[in-house]
């Protein structure tokens, strides 16, 4: 799942904020969610060097698809990861999702806070969310000692919120008219009729999800060279070590 930092047409070039792995279980009804941190210094798939995950996506979707490929197979001992699919979307397509369901709730595990974009106030516990404040939250770092590494754990609650609220009873019979609502303005490799045999199935079923989160860390430094960038600053760039 790429999220990229621009409203409008989803096909405008931009950074890959959000980087989110989803692995999916269909039968046992699991899905694990792992984050890779934006500012992974790493080897850019294409390119003799490393750089911020996020710039490749000035070399699109395959590029970033790729890079985070080569991450995980570089530490994996078991057999080599390969997505199946993508799924790249924007701030518009976000908050189309959101309106398509009706808004969202969140379970806010920290204390009260503010965003920086919108001020919205947050309370610690269950918020209920409008799309301008779900995209507030999910882009709030400021607020946070941890900074990004809050924001990317945002990033899930937000994915499961939405799930939950995309498998509840109230929703589950329109998720053809949500699909419908957002499909121009997503992006994905996946074939109409492979989402609507998704759809359908969830219909059949009303299953429950169960869904795991992690997120990869690393040590914060500052570094001067990048293979898809210039930088003119003396002192380097922000970027986490894996």
């Amino acid at each position: 799942i790429s999220g990229i930092d621009t409203y409008g047409s989803i096909s405008k070039a931009s950074l890959s904020d959000v980087n989110m792995i989803a692995t999916i279980n269909p039968v046992t009804k699991q899905i694990l969610l792992t984050s890779v941190p934006r500012d992974y210094y790493i080897p850019i798939a294409g390119t003799s060097g490393k750089d911020k995950l996020t710039h490749s996506a000035k070399k699109g979707i395959s590029c970033t698809m790729e890079t985070i490929e080569n991450l995980l197979n570089t530490y994996n001992t078991g057999s080599t990861i390969k997505f199946n699919y993508y799924v790249k979307m924007n701030y518009t397509s976000f908050m189309k999702v959101v309106d398509a369901l009706g808004g969202v709730t969140i379970n806010n595990p920290y204390g009260e806070f503010t965003t920086r974009i919108g001020f919205f106030k947050i309370k610690k516990g269950k918020n209920t969310l409008t799309a301008k404040q779900a995209l507030a939250f999910v882009r709030e770092r400021h607020s946070f000692a941890d900074g990004d590494r809050v924001r990317v754990q945002n990033q899930q609650l937000m994915i499961k919120a939405v799930m939950k609220k995309m498998t509840s009873a109230s929703s589950i019979t329109k998720l053809n008219s949500i699909f419908n609502a957002v499909s121009a303005s997503v992006e994905t490799n996946m074939s109409s009729s492979e989402i609507r045999s998704l759809i359908n199935m969830e219909i059949d079923d009303m299953a429950t999800w169960d869904i795991q989160s992690y997120h990869l860390d690393g040590n914060n430094a500052r570094v001067k060279q990048f293979s898809l960038i210039t930088n003119t600053n003396p002192n380097g760039l922000y970027v986490m070590q894996p």
